[in-house]
């Protein structure tokens, strides 16, 4: 329950087969975060480990989404006049 931030009586609604494959899943989840964990304390202590982690979850985590409100795409885009002369053409 805890580990799923349920709460006791939606634990109790789910289907038995739901609640094992959960309940099978705790552990393995539990063992990459402390094989994580692991790893950090282990960088703590090498220098060269570290940069080696840190380059790890660099590339794990990746590039970050970049999210646009419409007013700045708006100001951001110029009209293809190419492509709407074309447009025109076949319209």
């Amino acid at each position: 329950m805890t580990f799923y931030s349920m709460p006791y009586t939606e634990v109790m609604r789910l289907p038995v087969r739901a609640f094992w494959f959960m309940s099978g899943q705790i552990s393995r989840i539990s063992a990459e975060r402390d094989m994580r964990s692991l790893q950090i304390a282990i960088a703590a202590q090498s220098g060269e480990a570290a940069q080696k982690l840190i380059e790890t979850l660099e590339k794990e985590y990746g590039e970050p989404p970049v999210k646009f409100d419409q007013a700045q795409l708006a100001l951001n885009e110029q009209p293809d006049q190419e492509g709407l002369a074309f447009l025109k053409t076949i319209a």
